[in-house]
């Protein structure tokens, strides 16, 4: 079984709206990190900056799903980036319900 090694050439790239919707979930993911710090070190007692700092993340982590399930609709192009936005996004959007629900 003599399996010839060879290069694939192909004009895909990745999806633009996979890219953006990844980089919104690392950023989101960064800020929900930096205010459990914070609030750790504030030993829960935030200021109003810190609910309006949880809301942008949780806001951009719905905004990154949704970018992330329109790239899949991209024709001809690599999907790692919206597999990667898609589920970072989606559990950090469940997070955030969990814990606003555990909040209440």
């Amino acid at each position: 079984m003599n399996r010839r090694k060879g290069y694939k050439f192909t004009s895909k790239s990745h999806t633009k709206r996979g890219l953006i919707s990844s980089g919104i979930g690392f950023f989101s993911l960064l800020l929900l990190g930096g205010l459990f710090y914070l609030s750790y070190q504030e030993a829960g007692n935030m200021a109003a900056y810190g609910g309006f700092l949880g809301f942008l993340s949780m806001l951009g982590a719905a905004v990154g799903l949704i970018l992330a399930m329109k790239s899949f609709h991209e024709e001809d192009k690599f999907y790692l980036f919206s597999y990667v936005g898609c589920v970072l996004n989606g559990m950090l959007l469940v997070g955030w319900i969990i814990l606003y629900i555990l909040g209440m």
